[in-house]
């Protein structure tokens, strides 16, 4: 029987799909790091507007609540999305996506090594699928305008290991507060450093002269993607279970490639279509 969970687990694939094509439009005039504190920091403002709208001016943060989401945070919205928009420079969305969505199997390993959990036939046949989805993927010749597949699937593999830390560490999170407010608890960290980084490079006032054209999608992509999408999935994180949850999100690639053809003019080959079909089959089987 479908529930919450589920369907909170499909619907955050779906916002992270928008998410993706919105961040590749963005990304044609703007470079990785900049791109990031535009996407979080709408994704940040976003979600305080919702929280306060939902929840008052009660603004309470359990310490470890904002420890474990910081951390996560971290990992994914700066470690792991540099590495991912690294990833959509170099490759396409239809192929790039794929690739991020291998986070499960990453996953379920930290799963086994921190947390003890048992590792089952079906986890070496989907490592199997996986690994070979992946090398289906990654042989294809360049699509478009990518400009080195290879090296796309490389930083999107990095991108999709520190997801998996991210999600041990959030998931521990939210067993102090509730998704929205965890949703947006996760955010302030990463921003605060991705502006610090930032400066040091181009100095504070160069945040008001980026490109407002890349701005606008990169900040409704982090709405869509960092605030909406994360927030969807930890709604399902604390209805069913982890493994059940990256699943579900797992078929984020099929909606991306839908909306990348419509919208990108990216075309999708058999062999394309083959490696996502492995790759998830893989996901399937080892969670």
């Amino acid at each position: 029987m479908i529930g919450i969970g589920e369907i909170s687990a499909i619907m955050a694939a779906l916002f992270w799909s928008i998410a993706a094509v919105l961040y590749k439009i963005g990304l044609k005039d703007m470079k990785p790091i900049p791109a990031l504190m535009v996407r979080t920091t709408a994704a940040m403002g976003f979600m305080f507007i919702l929280n306060i709208l939902l929840h008052s001016f009660d603004l309470t943060i359990p310490l470890m609540a904002f420890l474990f989401l910081s951390m996560g945070g971290l990992l994914k919205l700066l470690i792991g999305g540099y590495l991912y928009f690294r990833g959509l420079e170099y490759a396409s969305v239809s192929r790039v996506l794929p690739m991020i969505f291998t986070f499960p199997l990453f996953t379920m390993v930290l799963s086994r090594l921190i947390l003890k959990e048992a590792i089952g036939p079906g986890v070496v046949v989907g490592t199997v699928l996986i690994v070979m989805g992946i090398l289906v993927l990654s042989g294809e010749k360049a699509l478009g305008s990518e400009k080195n597949p290879k090296l796309g699937v490389l930083f999107t593999l990095m991108a999709a290991i520190c997801y998996a830390f991210s999600i041990i560490a959030s998931r521990t999170g939210l067993y102090y507060v509730e998704p929205l407010w965890g949703a947006f608890i996760s955010l302030p960290i990463p921003v605060m450093t991705m502006f610090f980084l930032f400066s040091l490079d181009k100095g504070p006032a160069a945040a008001l002269k980026l490109n407002k054209h890349s701005s606008l999608f990169l900040a409704l992509g982090g709405i869509f993607g960092m605030g909406l999408g994360s927030y969807m999935f930890f709604v399902s994180l604390t209805n069913i279970s982890t493994a059940q949850a990256t699943s579900l999100s797992s078929v984020t690639p099929l909606f991306s490639s839908i909306l990348a053809v419509k919208f990108l003019g990216e075309r999708v080959t058999k062999q394309l279509l083959l490696g996502i079909l492995i790759t998830i089959a893989g996901v399937w089987l080892v969670i």
